[in-house]
């Protein structure tokens, strides 16, 4: 009996051992288990039995076993793991990237697809090879159909495929009116750039509005058959504007796409491009663009003096050898500019403010000065005329001309070269004087400063007005013949008309009232020349007379200023 009971009980043992029982685990003891995995929610099967998912923490039996993974997206990960008795066995998991393939067909063929949200290119009939393993959201849509929204899955080394009938639709036009005009406009379901009057499938639509300056406008519009019209308004953003300078009366302007302001503290502008100036008497020029944003803008700016020896003489050096025209600084100060009783364009008379000192032409460019910019550069070199020597101004040179040369002093000297602006040049010109002329108010005494015309010049031109004196010249004369202005200038009246920067204006009204170049950049149909030439009277060679011009002549050079 006992032995019977030996042997059940034995048999009973070797059963529950085959069987993973108790009797195995009270013998060999076991370990913990803890395994996790990227994507979590994978399948646990320990010795091909499932055993959970993860994250997962079990206990094992010791000894060898083998330990899968499987995620439907990825491929399966196999682990042979030996657990010691006691052991607690940490594993983390990451499944490697899986790849499929992805079919689309369509009928109609030549529909447009998208996948999770991107286009693709092309259109169907489509195939996409190594697109990750995972659910993906494929709309089809075309034209004058019924888009279709499906989602498939995308398995490991396998193929997925996708088949639609694409049904006509029921279409309408949209039509959005936004204001600004300018405003951008995105239907976003669409599939195709938005148009006045496009064409689409009634329904519901998120159309987007955006313009710089407003908040954007994202809005669901439903499209009806037939027309549909939309307005949207942007609402227009703004900024407030702080700007500390020094020195503390420095002139400040701010342009944005309202326009160019004074600034003031508080300054509420639109957001966007913003353009801001600076200018003081006596100190260098500020202009710096940036962008204001809702939150604002705050701005500190330090202007630099200019400390300059106002009638010292300049004489660069160039790059190819030689020097440039002999320059005077003239400090910055303030003027009446025009006269009140002459003609329509020299008048209304305002007052000028020269905000930086600078430096100007003692004499007209001459003609020997001209032809060291034209060897250099291969520009046209006007032929002589007249008994022209290299110590005459250059003349039959157009504005064009006269800008070219200054940009070519910028770059043999380093610095910056350019005409004188207009409110410059008569600043220059009276060097203090309130009268028509340089020297004061008797014309009489014209003849002394400047080649105008006179005998020499009526001995051959017979029917024109002239001045009751002799200087032998018929036209131009060598520079620096006569004598200079209080400033130290010569032939600011007379001998050849000078080009400025400015666009000409028929008078004053709204001109600047600092000596900035007036609508320099805007398209110029004449540009002004000013005190007058060799062929002039003393009425047409005082320090307020301006003309239009925009053609070389042999009347007309030009003087250049250098900034500081």
């Amino acid at each position: 009996m006992a032995v019977l009971a030996i042997a059940l009980l034995t048999g009973l043992a070797v059963a529950d051992w085959l069987s993973d029982g108790i009797t195995r685990s009270l013998i060999l003891g076991h370990a913990d288990l803890r395994i996790d995995s990227a994507p979590a929610g994978a399948s646990v099967a320990i010795d091909g039995a499932s055993v959970g998912v993860t994250p997962l923490k079990i206990a094992v039996i010791s000894g060898a076993h083998v330990v899968k993974l499987s995620e439907r997206f990825h491929r399966d990960v196999v682990e042979r793991i030996h657990f010691q008795r006691g052991d607690t066995v940490v594993r983390q998991i990451a499944f490697a990237p899986s790849f499929g393939r992805l079919s689309v067909v369509s009928n109609p063929i030549g529909a447009s697809v998208s996948v999770d949200g991107q286009r693709l290119p092309g259109e169907t009939p489509l195939s996409v090879d190594n697109i990750a393993a995972a659910r993906h959201v494929v709309v089809v849509s075309a034209p004058g159909r019924r888009s279709v929204t499906v989602s498939r899955d995308v398995l490991p080394d396998a193929l997925a495929e996708v088949s639609v009938e694409l049904e006509r639709a029921v279409m309408g036009e949209l039509t959005i009116r936004a204001t600004p005009s300018a405003a951008r406009v995105e239907v976003l379901e669409a599939g195709t750039p938005y148009a006045p009057a496009m064409a689409l499938p009634v329904g519901t639509y998120r159309v987007r509005v955006t313009h710089e300056g407003y908040a954007d406008e994202d809005r669901q519009i439903v499209v009806r058959q037939g027309a549909n019209l939309e307005p949207v308004t942007l609402r227009r953003l703004t900024g407030v504007v702080e700007i500390a300078v020094v020195p503390s009366d420095a002139l400040v302007r701010v342009a944005s796409a309202d326009g160019t302001v004074t600034y003031r503290a508080g300054l509420q502008l639109p957001v966007g491009s913003l353009t801001v100036s600076a200018q003081a008497l006596g100190y260098g020029s500020y202009r710096k663009q940036m962008k204001l944003t809702a939150a604002g803008l705050n701005l500190t700016i330090s202007l630099r003096r200019i400390d300059v020896a106002t009638g010292s003489t300049i004489h660069d050096a160039l790059k190819v050898g030689g020097q440039a025209p002999r320059l005077v600084v003239v400090g910055a100060g303030r003027f009446t500019m025009g006269d009140a009783h002459g003609t329509l364009s020299q008048t209304p008379a305002h007052d000028v403010t020269v905000l930086q000192p600078f430096a100007i032409g003692v004499d007209e460019v001459t003609r020997g000065e001209y032809a060291a910019y034209a060897a250099a550069t291969g520009a046209e070199l006007p032929r002589v005329m007249h008994g022209e020597t290299a110590a005459h101004p250059i003349s039959q040179i157009d504005w064009e001309a006269a800008m070219g040369y200054a940009a070519w002093l910028t770059e043999q000297t380093g610095h910056r070269y350019r005409l004188p602006t207009e409110a410059e040049w008569e600043f220059a010109a009276r060097a203090g004087s309130t009268a028509a002329y340089t020297f004061g108010s008797d014309p009489r005494e014209i003849c002394a400063y400047g080649n105008v015309a006179d005998a020499a010049t009526h001995a051959v031109f017979r029917s024109w007005e002239v001045v009751d004196c002799d200087d032998g010249h018929v036209r131009s004369a060598p520079v620096g013949g006569y004598r200079a202005n209080a400033f130290g200038l010569h032939d600011v009246h007379g001998n050849v008309a000078e080009w400025v920067l400015d666009c000409w204006h028929i008078s004053y009204a709204g001109a600047p009232s600092v000596a900035t170049a007036w609508d320099v950049e805007g398209a110029c149909v004449d540009h002004v020349v000013r005190g007058g030439g060799w062929q002039g009277g003393a009425d047409a060679t005082t320090v307020t007379n301006r003309r239009p011009a925009s053609t070389a002549s042999d009347e007309r050079g030009f003087r250049v200023v250098r900034e500081f």
